[in-house]
């Protein structure tokens, strides 16, 4: 088992100089029985101090694994300032086996422009989203080419001022998803912040639909903190409320990905002193979906962890699950996978990822088979695949297993 983590420390800057506050980036590899393999540099970048943490982003927040791309290369996006003593995004990427840097970009204008989420797609490029400054504080995203760290496209989005994205998500068939606070009315003393989510195009960054939820009113404090979205279409959002009917409680919304209206939620309630904050979500094989979240009591002063789970809205019994999946054209770099034909099927979610990894990289087709490419050499991957109906999903294949060629 390997595993990586990003952060800060007490040193110089990369230019070799003490930072103000003297804070370097750096990301650390581990192996087996938790002894320090060897630890990367901070982000040669001229210039540039580095100054947040790196966990929020590079560390899956249930699972504490390292993010990877297709390759298994390491990607850390974090903020650092600029000679401009402005902070902005820089992405990084790394080679796992030797800690020697691939690339790095840094994006961001003459403000404050701070990553708070990452996600790969299928095809290795890159996307970040996070609080970037333009006249105010909105939802800002971008894409990197995965290869070299190319700025594919960019956007801002706004919903009213000060706004602070939270929440990231690919659905692998075109849509990007980001989801975070918005304030209606620019006065931060009155706690009316409101849900805001948006849903762009993956390959121009074109804005399909946005999503607000909350009441103006004093201390009518709605802030959504994840986003998930399943194979059927159904968008879920989760944050904190205490807009009415709710006090300090936690609302789960479900949104059609299509149109961006709501189609159903779900809340976990708190009681008396007891307060329910957003949550992290989580799918698991069949799409059940897991929210993890903290529930506080004012009285007492205690914090605890909680997890729920909500029921899947894929399942349908007339969407079966695809049979005869094999591993086939398996080369060094590439494989296929391929799978005989469901009836009724729309399309077809193929996940795949590294053996003793928990991240997975999604594929989606109408075909009954998926080319993967930039795969490692000679590194052992698993697969299952996934029938998408009409009116659901089935659960995913038994999980199998291929080796790449040297």
């Amino acid at each position: 088992m390997r595993a990586h983590t990003s952060g800060h420390s007490g040193g110089q800057t990369l230019a070799g100089k003490m930072p103000p506050r003297s804070h370097s980036g750096s990301v650390t590899r581990f192996v087996e029985m938790g002894h320090l393999h060897e630890a990367l540099d901070p982000v040669p970048v001229s210039g540039v101090r580095l100054q947040e943490l790196g966990e929020p982003v590079v560390v899956h927040r249930l699972t504490g694994q390292h993010v990877t791309d297709v390759s298994g290369d390491v990607v850390v996006a974090i903020s650092g300032t600029m000679p401009n003593n402005h902070p902005d995004y820089v992405v990084v990427k790394y080679n796992p086996a030797t800690g020697a840097q691939i690339w790095a970009k840094t994006w961001g204008l003459d403000g404050g422009d701070f990553a708070s989420d990452m996600e790969i797609d299928a095809s290795g490029d890159i996307y970040v989203t996070g609080t970037a400054f333009n006249f105010t504080d909105k939802f800002g995203t971008i894409k990197l080419r995965g290869s070299d760290g190319q700025l594919l496209w960019q956007a801002y989005d706004s919903n009213g001022f000060n706004h602070h994205a939270n929440g990231l998500f690919l659905d692998g068939i075109g849509g990007v998803f980001v989801t975070g606070s918005s304030d209606p009315d620019g006065d931060i003393s009155n706690s009316n912040d409101d849900y805001f989510t948006v849903k762009r195009d993956a390959t121009s960054g074109a804005l399909l639909w946005t999503h607000a939820y909350g009441d103006p009113c004093v201390g009518c404090y709605d802030a959504s903190t994840d986003v998930r979205v399943d194979p059927a279409g159904n968008v879920f959002v989760v944050g904190a409320t205490t807009s009415a009917p709710f006090v300090a409680d936690q609302l789960l919304l479900v949104l059609d990905t299509g149109t961006g209206q709501e189609i159903n939620r779900g809340t976990i309630v708190g009681s008396g002193s007891t307060l329910v904050s957003g949550g992290t979500l989580r799918f698991d094989a069949a799409f059940n979906l897991y929210d993890g979240y903290n529930v506080s009591d004012a009285n007492v002063g205690t914090l605890s962890m909680a997890l729920s789970k909500w029921a899947s809205l894929t399942s349908s019994s007339e969407c079966e699950t695809p049979t005869n999946v094999t591993a086939t054209r398996i080369r060094s770099s590439s494989a296929q996978i391929t799978w005989s034909a469901v009836t009724g099927a729309v399309s077809y979610s193929v996940q795949y990822r590294q053996v003793g990894t928990n991240r997975w990289k999604i594929s989606s087709t109408t075909g009954t088979s998926a080319n993967l490419k930039k795969l490692r050499p000679n590194t052992s991957y698993e697969y299952q695949v996934a029938t998408v109906c009409a009116d659901g999903s089935s659960p995913y294949s038994p999980l199998q297993t291929f080796t790449t060629a040297p």
